[in-house]
């Protein structure tokens, strides 16, 4: 009974992960699995239904876009970039964030409060504005992408860490570290991060669905991966002028946004649920 309790309290954790990892395989074995290649064109077949509408074509299940590309392929293929972007600007935001956030919580003083300065400087300028404004001065492309929304988000990570350190910079076990003179850096490595890491993995987990979100912005508007790279932005950005004729190709690329975003967000309260020890 206590198994079967424990299960239910924690299902957003199973159902998030499942629907992660699920979509995670789909992307690794994308090439195993996709009838075609993501940009093979074939303008005989363009704008197709899915198979299982009047005049769709079996082989394109879910139909075709305006140059006759395969939207399933291209579904399969962009989740693999959609999800790489999500996780590495995830984690180029946590590196920066975490080392700004925790310096100006151990340190504090005049280094934490000009770092902390820094950090609303930055959150005082629109997430998705900046992130359009230097995507727009570097030009298009997936390093770009991944920089400037790991530039764009680390702020969130070092408000975070130093609200987080300033709670255990005076904790009798760092307290006592000091008293038996260790170092700074050993006392960060080994009594701060791991007491922090429960709270940052979860803002990371709701960050990478918003990284994901913000993908599909950029490269709606053109400022993301290049046009000829498939990733479900692009693909909706190439399906927006046929949306009353050819609703598949902006609905499915959307439908793996929405999951993979509903995934994500599910399994970070599955985490905040775990990792809090008030909801135990």
């Amino acid at each position: 009974m206590r198994k079967a309790n424990r299960l239910l309290k924690y299902r957003s954790l199973a159902i998030g992960g499942l629907v992660m990892v699920c979509m995670i395989v789909l992307a690794v074995a994308a090439p195993l699995l996709a009838p075609y290649e993501p940009n093979q064109i074939d303008l005989r077949a363009r704008l197709r239904p899915p198979s299982w509408e009047s005049g769709g074509n079996p082989p394109h299940i879910l139909g075709t876009d305006s140059l006759g590309r395969d939207v399933l392929s291209r579904i399969l293929f962009g989740g693999r970039i959609s999800l790489l972007i999500g996780v590495l600007s995830v984690v180029g935001q946590g590196l920066v964030g975490v080392v700004i956030g925790v310096s100006a919580g151990y340190w504090g003083g005049v280094l934490g409060a000009t770092l902390m300065r820094i950090v609303d400087m930055q959150l005082s300028i629109p997430f998705l504005i900046l992130a359009i404004s230097v995507s727009a001065a570097v030009g298009a492309s997936l390093l770009n992408v991944i920089v400037v929304l790991a530039i764009s988000g680390w702020p969130i990570f070092a408000r975070l860490a130093r609200a987080s350190t300033l709670q255990l910079v005076n904790a009798p076990f760092v307290e006592a570290a000091r008293s038996i003179g260790r170092a700074d850096a050993g006392i960060i490595r080994q009594h701060i991060l791991p007491n922090i890491a429960g709270s940052l993995l979860v803002a990371a987990t709701y960050q990478m669905a918003f990284m994901i979100l913000s993908e599909a912005a950029l490269s709606y508007l053109g400022l993301g991966v290049p046009v000829d790279t498939a990733t479900w932005g692009t693909m909706i950005a190439a399906g927006r002028n046929y949306v009353s004729s050819a609703w598949w190709i902006v609905a499915f690329p959307g439908v793996a946004i929405v999951v993979t975003v509903l995934g994500v967000n599910m399994m970070g309260n599955g985490l905040h649920d775990l990792l809090n020890p008030r909801m135990s």
